[in-house]
């Protein structure tokens, strides 16, 4: 019979570890949230303005807000739509129409930069997903590691472009955290038909937001069938629904539902019949797998905790075959993507097609850290603080720049640093203010973490 103090040591340990993840969550919220996208990027006007098309005006068309876009648009027969994936903007319209309800303008009335709304949607669409997305790569990282979980899951949140994508309106962070949800649920041992399915929609969902991730997809997709056998079939039905609606998207946008937005692209100019797939790619080449490697904003050198990541894939193998072949295959199928791309960054602060599949490497990180404690604290360091100075200072880089950490130095030296809600409120005070916030979640995380360890000992002495 269990006894009391068993009961007790059990709820013990369940409570600190939601008390950990939940000031896990709040730490990547505090640093995160309350930086201010700028305008200057032309993937954020596409996604911001259809989100404000759908909820404004009832359509996709963005006639209304060329005044507001880039280079990022498709043009077909003189109609102007978003060339992204449509899953984003459809599923923050909801809050976007909130801001609106709150008073805020309508970006097709206004000559202005939509600063507010902006960052309100970048919340919700990367800031959000972003903690969320914490929450899961630690409770992955104790399963496989406790004693080096939370560091583990600290060093890929603040040491990759998973920080950096948490605060710009693009698609890389929400699509990873669906992707990742995928996964979590694929790699469960005995699971559903009722959850599979779910995992399909997460799946769809990731898709729906980043096209490119139908390669993690399928990577999941066929480890459902070798994990679960026909069981692994729901991941398609729970899929199925989100396919249907894209396709339906892109049948208004393009005129048919096997050809996406992106193929009628405006980069060079209107277009009389969309890009073949194909014709996005100059396919896979030495020159771009060094720039996405070794240049000075290339993983290796920009966020050496991935280096990390990768040597502790083996150490994942002999804990889970399962686990480290999955890894394995997503890390390298969107690393195909990213060097097989017609520029090796397609602009950004590094190979940010790469963002979905860095959650992934937590659980080898948090391997690689108790194997290799010294050169993980280094590695590390130079990762937090060159994300943290790109974040902190200018996130996007054309695609053909060369600086990396020692550019983005320079600028934090000249004082050149992105707006903040707390500077928009006390000017250079608010980052004492932005500092202070961050330590003192800093601190309750700690204790939380304290707190759950020393409720598992218990459990574990009980």
């Amino acid at each position: 019979m269990t006894s009391a103090r068993q009961i007790d040591t059990k709820a013990g340990s369940s409570n600190g570890l939601w008390r950990a993840t939940a000031a896990l969550a709040v730490l990547i919220l505090v640093v995160a949230a309350p930086i201010i996208p700028s305008w200057g990027g032309t993937q954020q006007a596409s996604r911001y303005t259809l989100t404000a098309a759908i909820w404004d005006r009832g359509t996709v068309v963005l006639n209304d807000y060329t005044h507001l876009l880039g280079s990022d648009h498709a043009n077909r027969d003189g109609v102007i739509y978003s060339d992204k994936a449509p899953g984003q903007p459809f599923l923050v319209a909801p809050l976007y129409g909130l801001y609106r309800l709150a008073g805020g303008e309508r970006p097709d009335l206004s000559d202005q930069d939509p600063k507010i709304g902006l960052w309100w949607v970048t919340v919700w669409s990367a800031s959000i997903p972003a903690a969320v997305l914490g929450i899961l790569m630690y409770l992955w990282t104790r399963e496989v590691e406790r004693r080096t979980a939370l560091v583990a899951t600290l060093s890929v949140s603040f040491g990759t472009l998973l920080l950096v994508y948490s605060t710009l309106l693009f698609g890389h962070v929400l699509a990873a955290t669906f992707a990742f949800g995928m996964f979590l649920l694929v790699r469960r041992t005995n699971t559903s038909w009722r959850s599979l399915a779910f995992a399909g929609l997460l799946g769809g969902l990731a898709v729906a937001v980043e096209f490119p991730v139908f390669l993690i997809v399928l990577v999941l997709a066929i480890a459902a069938l070798v994990r679960h056998r026909w069981s692994g079939l729901a991941v398609a039905a729970g899929g199925l629904p989100v396919a249907v609606l894209v396709g339906l998207y892109n049948r208004t946008v393009t005129g048919s539902a096997f050809v996406t937005p992106i193929q009628w692209s405006g980069f060079a100019g209107p277009r009389e019949s969309p890009n073949e797939v194909v014709g996005l790619f100059v396919g896979p080449n030495l020159e771009n797998l060094s720039q996405v490697l070794f240049s000075p904003r290339g993983l290796l050198l920009a966020t050496p905790i991935v280096a990390l990541g990768v040597a502790g894939i083996p150490l994942l193998y002999r804990r889970s075959r399962f686990d480290a072949l999955v890894v394995s295959l997503t890390v390298a199928s969107m690393l195909t993507i990213q060097v097989s791309w017609s520029s090796a960054f397609a602009g950004g602060a590094g190979p940010r097609y790469l963002v979905p599949a860095l959650p992934f490497l937590a659980a080898p990180v948090a391997l690689s850290w108790f194997r290799y404690r010294r050169t993980a604290i280094f590695l590390t360091g130079v990762s937090v603080l060159t994300m943290l100075a790109a974040t902190l200072t200018s996130p996007q880089l054309a695609s053909d720049f060369s600086g990396g950490l020692g550019f983005w130095l320079r600028l934090a030296l000249n004082g050149e640093f992105v707006s903040t809600v707390w500077t928009e409120i006390a000017s250079a005070g608010g980052w004492v203010i932005h500092g202070l916030i961050v330590l003192a979640a800093l601190l309750v995380l700690g204790r939380a973490d304290r707190s759950g360890r020393d409720s598992a000992l218990l459990s574990t002495a009980a």
